[in-house]
């Protein structure tokens, strides 16, 4: 035991010191979608003319939807609001632009759970940790977009139930793990409905059918989803409810307070929490993210998380450690990872537990409707 904590912990340390070198090197612009406003450029105060946005139904975007012009001169304290709300308005879509590309490059929980296009997913992973076997899993899902429902369907089948959820994929044990066991990742076949589908709103209907322990298990599982502006911050309110036929019920709640440093540095706080029928007490956790992009090729994520528990007694259970590196290795659909971590459990008095992952991820489909 001793002698693999030597091999391990030294090649844990090299690489966590390589991430950190890394992250004081001069940075790059984020891979935006949409080109924010320059900074240094002043705001045009001399124009006479008001661009008004033409209504929108139900908050969605209308494409080549052109500006109607006002000729009426501005007053002066209408101006003056004009441009307090543009520089608004202009920080408001930073974040949101940021979170997004950062979000859809890490395949964050947060933009799967709402990407409705075709894809097929392949991930192999390599988790190594002390006094552990090694551990080798593949995970292969498929969701296709169904056209006919206006986009707002889309059937996935995988062979882990909590793809199209918003529980978290990195490596080592979620809440949910913690509780539900690692033998409910079976096979799982769900339809997905938004019923509503906004940039500050999502309503979504999920129901499927879950193989576990060869038994066939019937969900339901309804979610919302909530983005507050709050000037250089977001936050946003996820909540999904879930029935099983042979658990009874489930409740998953997040708040994620987000926002955007400088030009390169994107922080997130998250707190969660998981209540099952199953189990006595609440299971909660308070995580901290600082996500950094390098290029539009690579970025460094850092975490800090923090696990904890109300029965027998509230108490701090685990706190996790880690930095993930992850890169785009070929095109645009072959990525791999890197994400040593150090792990310290109430179970082992707190002592250090070295691990690291090694991810190999493959996307299909949904690139390549992008560039169409």
């Amino acid at each position: 035991m001793v002698e693999k904590r030597r091999h391990i912990a030294p090649i844990i340390a090299a690489v966590t010191l390589c991430h950190i070198f890394v992250f004081f090197q001069s940075p790059p612009a984020f891979g935006q979608s949409a080109e924010p406003t320059d900074p240094k450029k002043p705001l045009e105060k001399e124009k006479q003319t008001i661009q008004v946005e033409p209504p929108v139904p139900d908050g969605r975007e209308i494409p080549n939807a052109k500006p109607v012009e006002e000729t009426t001169k501005k007053p002066a304290d209408t101006e003056e609001e004009g441009i307090t709300d543009t520089v608004h308005g202009t920080i408001s879509r930073r974040v949101l632009s940021s979170a997004r590309w950062l979000d859809s490059f890490f395949d964050d929980e947060r933009f799967a759970a709402e990407d409705n296009r075709t894809r097929i997913k392949v991930r192999i992973d390599t988790f190594l940790e002390d006094e552990a076997p090694a551990e080798v899993k593949t995970r292969t899902s498929l969701q296709l977009s169904l056209p006919r429902l206006k986009n707002r369907g889309r059937l996935i089948i995988s062979g882990d139930p909590d793809e199209g959820t918003d529980e978290p994929d990195t490596p080592g044990e979620t809440i949910t793990d913690r509780v539900t066991g690692d033998e409910a990742r079976n096979v799982t076949a769900s339809f997905l409905y938004d019923l509503r589908s906004t940039a500050k709103r999502n309503v979504r209907l999920r129901a499927g059918v879950r193989y576990r322990d060869g038994s066939p298990v019937v969900f339901l599982a309804p979610r919302y989803r909530q983005l507050f502006d709050l000037g250089q911050w977001d936050l946003r309110f996820t909540e999904e409810v879930r029935w099983y036929t042979d658990i009874g019920w489930q409740s998953g709640t997040r708040f994620d307070l987000e926002r955007q440093f400088r030009k390169n540095l994107f922080f997130r706080t998250s707190a969660d929490g998981f209540w099952t029928e199953e189990e006595n007490g609440y299971f909660y956790s308070l995580s901290f993210y600082l996500r950094q992009p390098l290029s539009r090729r690579q970025a460094v994520e850092y975490e800090w998380n923090n696990y904890f528990q109300t029965r027998p007694e509230n108490v701090l259970e685990e706190v996790v450690l880690r930095v993930r590196y992850r890169q785009r290795i070929w095109r645009d659909w072959l990525f791999y990872e890197l994400a040593p971590q150090f792990k310290f459990t109430r179970e082992r008095d707190f002592a250090m537990i070295p691990g690291i992952l090694f991810r190999i991820e493959m996307i299909f489909g949904w690139l390549k409707e992008e560039k169409g």
